[in-house]
C-alpha cells in the first residue's frame, strides 16, 4: 500500500505547483492594420502573453517588458487573423485528379477495410492541404461547411 500512495503523491504534488507565467512576446509592427477604422497605423507594438494579446498601440506608449521575445516586423504590415466563414476543405477530395467522383465516405462508422481507410487518409490529407492554403493566405479561423455525401 505504501508504494501505491507514493505513486499517487507524485502527480498530486506536480499538479499543485503554480503555473508558470506565460512568455511575453512583443511584435514591433512597421504598420498595423486596424480593422475597426480601416486604417493603417505606423510604428506600433503588440504585446502577447501566452495566447492572448495584452496590449497594442504606438511604440512610444507601449512598454516592452524586460526579457520579452521581440519580433521585429518594423519593415512589414501586420494584420489580425482573417476568418473564412464558408469553406469546403474536403470538397476537392470528392473527385480524383482526372475528375471522376470518389465514392462517398460514411461519417457514422469507422472504416472496415484497408481500401476504406486509405480513402479516409487521402481525404484527410487533402483537407489538411486545403486548410494550409487558407492559413498561408492569412486566414487563422475557418468554418468548414462540409462536403461528405453529396452527389
Amino acid at each position: 500500500m505504501k508504494s501505491i500512495l507514493g505513486l499517487i503523491a507524485i502527480p498530486v504534488c506536480l499538479w499543485a505547483q503554480p503555473a508558470a507565467s506565460p512568455r511575453i512576446v512583443a511584435v514591433r509592427a512597421g504598420h498595423l492594420f486596424e480593422p475597426k477604422s480601416g486604417t493603417l497605423l505606423a510604428n506600433q507594438v503588440v504585446l502577447i502573453a501566452g495566447d492572448r494579446i495584452t496590449d497594442a498601440g504606438p511604440a512610444v506608449s507601449v512598454t516592452i517588458p524586460q526579457g520579452a521575445l521581440v519580433i521585429d516586423l518594423s519593415r512589414a504590415t501586420v494584420l489580425p487573423g482573417l476568418i473564412d466563414q464558408h469553406l469546403h476543405v474536403m470538397e476537392r477530395a470528392q473527385r480524383t485528379p482526372s475528375g471522376q467522383r470518389n465514392p462517398s465516405l460514411s461519417t457514422k462508422e469507422l472504416p472496415k477495410t484497408q481500401t476504406a481507410l486509405d480513402a479516409y487518409m487521402n481525404w484527410t490529407l487533402q483537407a489538411a492541404f486545403e486548410a494550409q492554403k487558407d492559413l498561408n493566405a492569412g486566414f487563422t479561423t475557418v468554418v468548414d461547411m462540409g462536403a461528405l455525401g453529396g452527389s
